[in-house]
């Protein structure tokens, strides 16, 4: 695979002080070790997947954390055997930190198209063998686009692959994977994640990822790259229209979607100008 995003800089790496006490927790509580692991390991990940997010160490950034619903989601751990999905997790370093912060790890599920970030996120944390958080290589795309009639499991044993979750989550995230797609791929996502939604009213859906204040294409100059960015008001449709669809007239009622605006995208980087980051909810009630 051709080499997508320069050479690595080890000058890149740096850890938020807020960070600190889960990379101590994770890895060492000497801050040498931390930052060697993570080189050593973003070394390997370059190799085999030379994009920005592992030039620019983004696969160890706590991004899940600075969610306004986080902290509610986290605070329900442990509640009602809730299972929490963190879909495109890479790495896992997200998952992991919610389990630091107190979400049951037995109760977590991490997910990647790319079953090497999960093999590599286990060698930099280290907890292969130790680990009690359910990691599960997929594409998303490949679970049928409608409701599916297995009962809603409580526990994660017996779960290998994303379709065992059916009906079954409380909790899902997603962080910088829907601006990846077309406008009509959007759609088709969000069908899948519905089908691994629990119907049960609390449950919520939330991420983030680049939009723009008024919708259009996000690659500019680039025609061939199909990848679309929503506006607050276009994402919210898109969603009353995707549960509209996958469960019928009048579902739409049954949800509350969340859509703000902030420009977290001048610090990570965007392919377009006007590029700011869609941070949203969905919530069942």
């Amino acid at each position: 695979m051709a080499n997508e995003a320069g050479p690595l800089d080890p000058d890149q790496y740096q850890v938020d002080d807020a960070d600190k006490g889960f990379f101590a927790a994770a890895i060492s509580p000497d801050e040498d070790v931390v930052r060697q692991r993570v080189i050593d390991i973003q070394k390997k990940a370059y190799e085999a997947c030379p994009y920005p997010c592992i030039r620019m160490f983004y696969f160890i950034s706590l991004r899940m954390k600075g969610h306004p619903t986080y902290k509610e989601v986290i605070a329900h751990g442990g509640k009602d055997n809730a299972l929490f999905l963190d879909l495109g997790c890479c790495m896992g370093t997200d998952v992991r930190n919610a389990a630091y912060e107190g979400y049951p790890a037995s109760q977590l599920v991490g997910s990647d198209l790319l079953e090497t970030y999960l093999t590599l996120g286990k060698e930099l944390y280290n907890d292969k063998e130790t680990g009690k958080i359910k990691f599960i290589a997929a594409d998303v795309f490949d679970l049928p686009p409608i409701r599916s009639t297995a009962p809603r499991i409580s526990s994660l044993d017996g779960v290998t692959q994303l379709d065992d979750l059916a009906g079954s989550l409380t909790f899902i995230y997603t962080g910088s994977v829907f601006h990846l797609f077309s406008a009509q791929k959007q759609k088709e996502l969000a069908l899948r994640l519905l089908r691994l939604w629990t119907r049960e009213p609390g449950a919520i859906i939330f991420g983030r990822h680049q939009g723009k204040a008024e919708e259009g294409y996000l690659a500019e100059g680039r025609p061939e790259m199909d990848i679309y960015g929503h506006s607050p008001k276009t994402f919210t449709a898109m969603w009353k229209e995707a549960i509209e669809e996958f469960e019928g007239e009048g579902a739409a009622e049954k949800i509350v979607v969340e859509v703000e605006l902030r420009d977290w995208v001048k610090r990570l980087g965007s392919l377009s100008r006007d590029t700011v980051t869609l941070v949203w909810t969905v919530r069942r009630v």
